[in-house]
């Protein structure tokens, strides 16, 4: 079982590299991609994305950190072009599998100026500089461990519309049917499910169903219209023009 980043907290022991990037694609990385290869810390300067991992889906903005855990398989969209990071990949102690993540603090000028400090001391080269790195991401990470993006009660509360979306993401879900099974309103289900996933019930699911489309896209076996009516989408036309608006081409030539 994934455990929670958050709380069971692990020394960072080893940094392999500090850098600022950008994403400009709407689309990146597929899960027949290598996974990571070691833990990763991004503070998120500017736009945002969504991140969709084997287990769950969450968004990051300006202001947060993500996380992503060694090994991870996922896959990103860019939801605003001006998407970019200071990103460090690291080691921790621990070989335990965590869960990737977004992580909130409530002190974005504080965690922002860690990372870049830990850009600058990483470029410097220096005998010293990957204590110091180390030293700087400890303390980030000791301050977004204490703001916790969700508790678990309210992930507990959601968790019948997480894994009735997860199963069942192909055919017709209904949010007042989600909402029914998490026993309480169509507003309150989707408020908290934006609180611990970043995103909306409606937005998991068409994440899921296009990941699944440009899977079946990429092997070339099937006709177009059965692909989309294999992944939850009943009209062809209007299937072939959300991938469009989403990824810039039509499903027939991906």
């Amino acid at each position: 079982m994934e455990k929670d980043i958050k709380k069971d907290l692990s020394p960072i022991t080893k940094i392999h590299a500090v850098v600022r990037n950008a994403i400009r694609s709407a689309h990146v990385r597929t899960f027949d991609d290598a996974p990571r290869y070691s833990h990763c810390f991004a503070f998120i300067l500017s736009g945002s994305a969504t991140y969709t991992t084997r287990t769950h889906v969450f968004r990051v903005e300006a202001g947060d950190v993500l996380y992503l855990a060694k090994k991870e398989e996922y896959v990103i969209d860019v939801t605003e072009m001006d998407y970019t990071f200071i990103f460090a990949d690291f080691e921790l102690e621990s070989d335990e599998k965590y869960a990737s993540c977004a992580l909130k603090s409530k002190n974005k000028d504080k965690i922002r100026a860690i990372f870049f400090d830990a850009l600058r001391l990483y470029n410097a080269k220096s005998k010293t500089s990957e204590l110091r790195v180390v030293s700087l991401l400890s303390s980030a990470y000791a301050d977004l461990s204490e703001d916790l993006y969700a508790s678990a009660s309210d992930k507990a509360k959601i968790l019948p519309a997480y894994e009735y979306i997860v199963e069942h993401y192909c055919e017709e879900i209904s949010v007042p049917y989600l909402a029914a099974l998490c026993k309480m309103s169509e507003v309150h289900l989707r408020r908290l499910y934006a609180k611990v996933y970043g995103t909306t019930p409606i937005e998991h699911i068409a994440t899921l169903r296009f990941e699944k489309a440009n899977n079946l896209l990429s092997l070339g076996e099937n006709p177009v219209w059965q692909i989309a009516e294999n992944c939850g989408f009943k009209d062809v036309y209007y299937f072939s023009k959300a991938y469009k608006r989403k990824y810039g081409v039509s499903p027939t030539k991906r």
